[in-house]
């Protein structure tokens, strides 16, 4: 997994591998994350291309912030599908982790679904669309999903995050992955 501090609040990638190893996959999930960075950063940082070119991954799950401007758009298009192209020269399946605008943004949400569902479209990538299953949960009442800041996830929020994670890259229903029926129903449908 590759991002920010929205995918290493409340230790996300131990979340994925707890998930699908209770699902019957032998997961190692590994982590190239800093704080406040883009995939632009990360590309130029070097160490997560690094990492993709010397692991032997299956899936590589790719995150920034979320990108709802036009410009930041452009910016996750040109990244992920620097980063797609390198994860497929590795053998490896490259995602886009669809993350949330801040609780004090509720505008940003139409921007950031589309801007990751056109930058996963554009580079050829899995959508994991977690901010969608955020937004659904979200609609239906007031959700613990948001941390203390307003931003960044709480435990229930990583919780969701990593259901469609799981479900999504093993392709396997989000009730396997949850006993909790509201966000495995969440994740399920943001996943349709």
């Amino acid at each position: 997994m590759i991002g920010n501090s929205l995918t290493y609040a409340n230790d996300l990638p131990a979340r994925v591998e707890r998930l699908l190893d209770a699902a019957g996959y032998d997961a190692t999930v590994d982590s190239v994350t800093y704080p406040n960075v883009s995939l632009g950063d990360q590309w130029e940082r070097a160490t997560a291309r690094k990492a993709i070119a010397e692991g032997r991954y299956d899936v590589v799950v790719l995150q920034q912030g979320p990108s709802a401007a036009p410009d930041n758009r452009m910016l996750l298009k040109k990244d992920a599908g620097r980063f797609a192209d390198v994860i497929r020269k590795s053998g490896a399946r490259p995602a886009l982790y669809m993350v949330w605008p801040s609780r004090t943004r509720p505008q940003d949400w139409e921007g950031v679904d589309a801007s990751y569902t056109q930058a996963a479209e554009a580079c050829r990538c899995m959508l994991l669309p977690a901010g969608r299953a955020w937004r659904m949960l979200l609609e239906k009442g007031d959700s613990p999903l948001f941390g203390e800041d307003g931003f960044h996830p709480s435990a229930a929020g990583s919780d969701l995050a990593a259901i469609v994670i799981a479900a999504g890259i093993s392709g396997k229903p989000a009730t396997s992955f949850s006993t909790d029926g509201t966000l495995a129903e969440a994740a399920a449908r943001a996943l349709e």
